[in-house]
């Protein structure tokens, strides 16, 4: 496995950096990272989240969303830069995008429905659940991670999207 192949070692290099306290080593990490691979969701995310000003977030993610306009998890990293700007609406819409990108993925879900708990309604809630049960997601870092515990054998798919609500962003 070569490390500039490999968006996934890439990005736990940034995360070590940044967990490390060390944004600016993170920064340059990930800018090397995108030089070898532009198209890399994960990566444009973990630069977007070392951006500090919201103006800075929505600058990076309308280059990253050039760069991969089809990855669900940069979609909702865009919607949450809508909702941390308290731009409900906005947010919203991106969230829908995301999960119609790709509806296998829960931490999107989870993301969706974390949002509706704090700027929705029942109905927008019971609806963002409803969906993500048909879908049966299957998918992404904190997803499989609750849903292949063996503690969680056997845990409907609601329940999943709760606890993973608790873990994303």
């Amino acid at each position: 496995l070569q490390v500039k192949n490999s968006p996934e070692l890439w990005t736990e290099a940034v995360r070590i950096d940044r967990r490390a306290g060390q944004a600016n080593a993170a920064k340059i990490q990930c800018s090397r990272a995108l030089q070898q691979l532009p198209a890399a969701g994960s990566l444009w995310i973990e630069l977007i989240e070392l951006e500090t000003k919201p103006a800075d977030k929505a600058s990076r993610f309308s280059d990253a969303f050039q760069n991969c306009d089809t990855d669900p998890n940069l979609i909702a990293a865009g919607a949450r830069i809508f909702a941390e700007s308290r731009k409900i609406k906005n947010a919203r819409e991106w969230f829908e995008r995301a999960v119609k990108t790709s509806a296998v993925y829960g931490d999107v879900w989870a993301s969706y429905f974390k949002f509706e708990l704090h700027h929705g309604t029942e109905e927008q809630r019971n609806s963002v659940m409803r969906r993500c049960i048909e879908a049966a997601p299957r998918y992404g870092e904190k997803w499989t991670s609750v849903a292949k515990d063996p503690e969680n054998v056997d845990m409907p798919t609601e329940e999943i999207l709760k606890r993973v609500a608790l873990l994303v962003a």
